[in-house]
C-alpha cells in the first residue's frame, strides 16, 4: 500500500518550506489565525479548533527548530535529535499527555 498521509505531511508541510526558514512568530500568528478562522468562519467547536491548531503549527515547524529548542533546554546532542525523529502525531500525544498530567499538581 501507499505511504500514510500523516507520514507524508510530517516533515514541515510536505517539505514546501524545506529551504526556507519561517519565523517562529509567524508560525504562532498562523496558529492563532487557524483558531479564529475555525471558530468564526467554519463555526467549529473551540475544542476541535484547539486540537487542529497544533497539527498546523507542528507541520510548519521544521526539525531544525525542534533540535535548537532541545539543545537550548539542556538536552545532549543525541537526545536533542530524538524528538525530531518522531512523527508529529506522536509528538503531539506526548505533549498533550505531559500537560494534562501536570494539571492539579503543584510541584
Amino acid at each position: 500500500m501507499g505511504t500514510p498521509l500523516f507520514v507524508l505531511l510530517d516533515d514541515g508541510l510536505l517539505n514546501l518550506f524545506k529551504n526556507q526558514v519561517m519565523d517562529p512568530i509567524l508560525i504562532i500568528l498562523i496558529g492563532t489565525s487557524v483558531v479564529l478562522f475555525c471558530i468564526t468562519v467554519l463555526i467549529l467547536h473551540a475544542v476541535i479548533s484547539l486540537l487542529l491548531t497544533p497539527l498546523v503549527t507542528g507541520l510548519l515547524t521544521t526539525t531544525d527548530y525542534i533540535i535548537d529548542y532541545a539543545t537550548h533546554s539542556g538536552f545532549s546532542e543525541q537526545d536533542a535529535h530524538s524528538p525530531s525523529n518522531l512523527l508529529i502525531c506522536k509528538r503531539l500525544a506526548i505533549a498533550f499527555g505531559n500537560t494534562s498530567g501536570k494539571i492539579g499538581h503543584f510541584s
